[in-house]
């Protein structure tokens, strides 16, 4: 059973970075957890400039997802590179995380109506 999550704020982050390996993950997981931990946010996290992403990497992402659903907070990725995206098909990520399926995604587009975008900035 699926619960609704009631979303307060929505926290944009542009991951800045080509690569998304374990090297970069321990950067990325200080400016991450302390995010989704947080109740009631959306991070919407932007891989437009992700060129290659390892399975460290989506392993990681796999545990933010649900540490962010048990906070009630919401993990989305968007703006998937063709690679990035065919890693996630394949690996079925979009069951456990939130993927928009289309590329240049409009963050309106994406969060609700009630919720406020409250920052867009670079990860590290």
């Amino acid at each position: 059973m699926k619960t609704k999550i009631q979303l307060k704020q929505t926290i944009t982050l542009r991951y800045p970075a080509n690569r998304m390996n374990i090297a970069q993950i321990t950067n990325m997981q200080a400016r991450l957890y302390p995010l989704i931990t947080q109740s009631g946010k959306e991070i919407i996290l932007d891989l437009r400039n992700v060129l290659f992403m390892d399975c460290c990497a989506a392993g990681y992402l796999i545990s933010m997802s649900r540490i962010a659903r048990s906070n009630h907070t919401r993990l989305t990725l968007i703006n998937l590179t063709p690679n990035v995206q065919l890693l996630t098909d394949t690996l079925k990520l979009s069951k456990i995380i939130n993927i928009p399926r289309k590329r240049n995604n409009n963050i309106q587009n994406i969060i609700s109506n009630d919720t406020q975008i409250v920052k867009c900035t670079h990860l590290f």
